[in-house]
């Protein structure tokens, strides 16, 4: 049983292969595309409510 891979070492994190300035660069461009993201929510929400009318109620489903 030598012959097998220990998979324990053979498991790489998410960002094992990348230094700390890759690591920096990686979290920004995240959390950009996040910001980005909301913003792109805010403006559909704030779309909808200008086409709906200023005396619409919006009711959340669940």
């Amino acid at each position: 049983m030598a012959s097998e891979p220990d998979h324990k070492q053979s498991r790489l994190g998410l960002f094992s292969g990348l230094n700390a300035l890759e690591t920096i660069v990686v979290a920004a461009i995240v959390i950009v595309a996040l910001a980005g993201m909301m913003l792109v929510g805010k403006g559909l929400f704030l779309q909808s409510r200008i086409v709906a009318g200023p005396g619409a109620v919006f009711v959340a489903a669940l």
